[in-house]
């Protein structure tokens, strides 16, 4: 009996409280007590912020999304630029090799021996025999040779070589022979011809004219073939010249002894005497307070 008069009392509240909750809820606004205003005004704002901040997020009005977007695409071309710079050695070295295949393929045989000839003429080296051979190799390091045969001084030679520099073509000598006949000098040579490389003149390289000018000044200028120059022979038999080089700063000499070709500077000692110069027309000994000049001596056959 307790029980039943419990649930009999349990629904009777339940009841009530739904009751009392539907009255509530049909009370006009101007009824509603002070904590259901505020209630109801803080659910109100409450829905209408989380409604303005999706919409805001939607629409992107702050555009905080196009400014992020801005800084990935700015981010994008950095590191593209960045894999560029890393890449443009190879790329203008890839650029370069393209351009002198592309001038190698139309530069013949015909161009170099226009273009020695040419050279030869402006340096007084007169050509008796000029000979292409076929392009050997493939790429930047195809090379054709050219052997020639000629008959200059040693003046217009030597020019003859300097010019070769300003040719289009890097055109470098080798196996070259020289020998002297009546008052002029016959020279074989075999200048090898790369079509596809550029020599690197002093333009090039950064000098003026006037630099590169005063450059060749410093180098001393010696002719062995020539009649002034050729020495008698030497007080010593076992000592004889065989080559010179020297700048404006020092100088070195090759000279043959009884023993083989020693490369001697000033100070140094050939025996019992000692260098003290190196410079045309040859190299200078002293011995015992008495000085002499060891030059070139001209070996015939």
């Amino acid at each position: 009996m307790n029980s039943a008069i419990a649930g009999g009392l349990a629904s009777t509240d339940s009841g009530g409280f739904v009751a009392t909750l539907l009255a509530q809820a049909r009370l006009p606004p101007e009824a509603w007590s002070g904590r259901r205003r505020f209630t109801v005004a803080f659910l109100v704002a409450l829905a209408v912020f989380l409604a303005g901040a999706y919409a805001w997020q939607r629409i992107d009005l702050g555009g905080a999304q196009l400014k992020q977007s801005l800084l990935e695409h700015a981010q994008h071309n950095l590191a593209s630029a960045r894999h560029a710079t890393t890449q443009l050695p190879a790329l203008r070295l890839a650029g370069a090799n393209a351009s002198a295949l592309r001038d190698a393929t139309s530069w013949t045989s015909a161009d170099d021996l226009r273009a020695v000839s040419q050279l030869a003429g402006r340096h007084g080296v007169e050509l008796l025999t000029l000979e292409p051979q076929p392009l050997a190799g493939a790429g930047i390091t195809a090379t054709r040779p050219l052997r020639l045969t000629a008959r200059a001084d040693f003046a217009e030679w030597l020019g003859f070589l300097r010019g070769l520099s300003g040719l289009p073509t890097l055109v470098v000598p080798g196996d070259v022979t020289i020998k002297r006949q009546a008052d002029t000098l016959m020279i074989n040579a075999t200048l090898e011809s790369f079509p596809a490389l550029r020599p690197v003149s002093a333009q090039d390289a950064g000098k003026s004219g006037t630099e590169a000018d005063e450059e060749a000044d410093d180098y001393l200028f010696f002719d062995p073939f020539s009649p002034v120059n050729r020495p008698l022979m030497t007080e010593d038999p076992s000592l004889r010249l065989v080559g010179m080089l020297r700048n404006s700063f020092r100088g070195l000499a090759l000279v043959e002894t009884a023993g083989g070709v020693t490369a001697v500077a000033v100070g140094d000692h050939l025996g019992v005497e000692r260098v003290t110069r190196i410079e045309a027309p040859g190299v200078g000994l002293s011995r015992n307070g008495q000085t002499r000049t060891l030059t070139f001596a001209e070996v015939t056959s």
